[in-house]
């Protein structure tokens, strides 16, 4: 806390905020949406949209798995 120039420390500690589960849209981190989507290429449940597509030109197409 600060009163003018002086500055006190009122309490040390850790903060952990939780996300809401009553929150809009994907919660999931970065590291588990894609472990998600490459374990899903792996088990052949990826959709068609998934294996080609083209944005201006350019074209991404994924290997299939053998």
């Amino acid at each position: 806390m600060t009163n003018a120039d002086e500055v006190y420390t009122v309490a040390t500690g850790r903060l952990t905020v939780a996300p809401s589960f009553g929150a809009v849209g994907d919660v999931r981190s970065l590291a588990r949406r894609t472990l998600d989507a490459i374990e899903a290429v792996l088990e052949g449940r990826a959709t068609s949209a998934t294996a080609e597509y083209e944005i201006n030109g350019r074209r991404l197409r994924y290997i299939p798995l053998t």
